[in-house]
């Protein structure tokens, strides 16, 4: 596990309820309740990589969650659940951002200092974390964010974002060279 991915994991994620579903009473909307319960902190953490921040976060996991419900009657597995919610929450990120665009998220650059406990560490990382994926191109931070944070495979990559495998590997080959002099620019350790 990445020092990324260790920080953006360490990040707090929003209990997720869900009774409205199960409370339908169909077997559909249980299955979909557990469904979300699965996949919410997966979905919570691709939002924020992809710059929502704040209340508009809970906001936009709610409607990744909207229309995924919408749909899931007539979702058919052409893919991974995983990248099936993470095509619908880039759409949703977009429309936010585009509703958000004057408000920006500011990431201060912490050092990670040895004798600094865990939970401090934690979110100085993530902190460095953020700052790195907030200067790269969105192609770049897309599949660093869904490789070195979130763990997925590069064809799962290639898969969820509609890219030749071979692009995938070269946009990741390139985000990984740029982490490391970052990291140096802003005191942490790699």
């Amino acid at each position: 596990m990445t020092l990324g991915s260790q920080a953006l994991r360490a990040t707090a994620t929003p209990e997720v309820d869900a009774r409205p579903c199960a409370a339908a009473g169909s077997d559909a909307h249980a299955d979909f309740g557990a469904f979300m319960r699965e996949h919410a902190d997966g979905v919570w953490r691709c939002l924020h990589a992809l710059g929502i921040a704040g209340a508009s976060l809970d906001d936009a996991a709610q409607d990744v969650f909207l229309v995924a419900l919408r749909q899931w009657a007539s979702y058919q597995e052409r893919g991974t659940p995983r990248a099936w919610l993470f095509a619908i929450a880039r759409r949703v990120a977009a429309n936010h951002r585009r509703r958000d665009r004057h408000a920006h998220a500011s990431t201060d650059t912490l050092t990670i200092d040895d004798g600094l406990d865990e939970a401090v560490a934690a979110r100085q990382a993530r902190a460095l974390v953020e700052g790195f994926l907030a200067e790269l191109p969105e192609e770049r931070r897309l599949v660093f964010f869904l490789s070195e944070v979130e763990g997925w495979s590069a064809p799962e990559v290639a898969a969820a974002l509609e890219l030749n495998l071979n692009t995938v590997y070269s946009r990741l080959r390139r985000a990984r060279a740029a982490f490391e002099p970052f990291l140096r620019r802003h005191g942490g350790r790699s």
